[in-house]
C-alpha cells in the first residue's frame, strides 16, 4: 500500500473539493482518497454530502483532531466545548502536544486503544454532527489493518 498525504487548510468542503480535484488529476493512482477534517464552526453535513459525490471519504472528529488523539489515552464520553479544550486535556499525557509537530512515538502503544473507543463512539453524519465522535478510526483500519484484529 502506498499513502500520499497533502496538508491544506480550509473548511471540510473546500478539502473535499481539494480532495476530488487531485483526483481526478491523477485517476490511476488512487484506490481511495480520503480527507481528514475537525468540525469547528463548520458545515460538515455539506462537506460529507460532497465527499459522497464527489468519491472522496471524509473522516471527521468532533470537535477537532485531538479528539482522536485523546482516545489513545482516555475513554472520552463526554462533550468537548471546542479544540482548545480538547488540546488541555491532551496536554495532561503530551506535554508538549503542538498540532504541527505530531510525534507518532507519542501514540504508537496505544492505536489499538484509541481504535476501539473511537468505533464505540457515534460518527458524524450528513444529518447530525455528534460530540465526541470521530471517524478517524476508519482511515487508521484501512492504512494499519492490524489494528482491527
Amino acid at each position: 500500500m502506498k499513502v500520499k498525504f497533502k496538508s491544506d487548510d480550509g473548511s471540510p468542503l473546500d478539502v473535499v473539493k481539494l480532495a476530488a480535484k487531485l483526483r481526478h488529476l491523477d485517476k490511476e493512482d488512487f484506490d481511495e482518497v480520503w480527507t481528514v477534517c475537525d468540525v469547528d464552526s463548520f458545515n460538515v453535513p455539506k462537506a460529507l454530502i460532497a465527499g459522497r459525490q464527489k468519491g472522496v471519504k471524509v473522516a471527521v472528529s468532533s470537535p477537532c483532531f485531538e479528539l482522536y488523539l485523546l482516545l489513545h489515552f482516555e475513554d472520552v464520553k463526554r462533550h468537548i466545548e471546542d479544540a482548545e479544550h480538547a488540546k488541555a486535556a491532551l496536554r495532561k499525557y503530551v506535554v508538549n502536544y503542538d498540532k504541527t509537530k505530531l510525534d507518532f512515538d507519542d501514540f504508537r502503544d496505544l492505536v489499538s486503544v484509541a481504535h476501539g473507543r473511537a468505533k464505540k463512539l457515534p460518527e458524524c453524519d450528513e444529518l447530525s454532527v455528534k460530540n465526541p465522535s470521530s471517524g478517524v478510526w476508519r482511515l487508521v483500519e484501512l492504512i494499519y489493518p492490524a489494528v482491527s484484529e
